[in-house]
């Protein structure tokens, strides 16, 4: 896969997990009480989760990516991101 092909992947797959959630609770009469699931901030949660996938593959793939690579080689720089991306580095 491309670099291009993984960011649109990254930033295309979160809202339509969302999306599809959303759509099948409504359909399936699941009721939401809170206002974090409203249908009303669903495009606030699409800016969200877009916005928040594009920062944050900017930051690994344009900040932290290619020094680690020249530094400590592909598997060095996938060891230190797999470690340091779940702590929330």
């Amino acid at each position: 896969m491309s670099r291009q092909a993984g960011q649109v992947v990254t930033v295309v797959i979160p809202p339509a997990v969302l999306a599809i959630y959303l759509t099948a609770g409504a359909a399936l009469g699941v009721v939401h009480d809170g206002p974090a699931t409203s249908m009303s901030l669903l495009p606030w949660l699409f800016l969200l989760c877009l916005f928040g996938a594009v920062l944050e593959e900017a930051g690994w793939a344009g900040y932290a990516t290619a020094p680690l690579v020249d530094r400590l080689g592909i598997l060095g720089a996938s060891a230190v991101i797999g470690v340091a991306w779940p702590g929330g580095f």
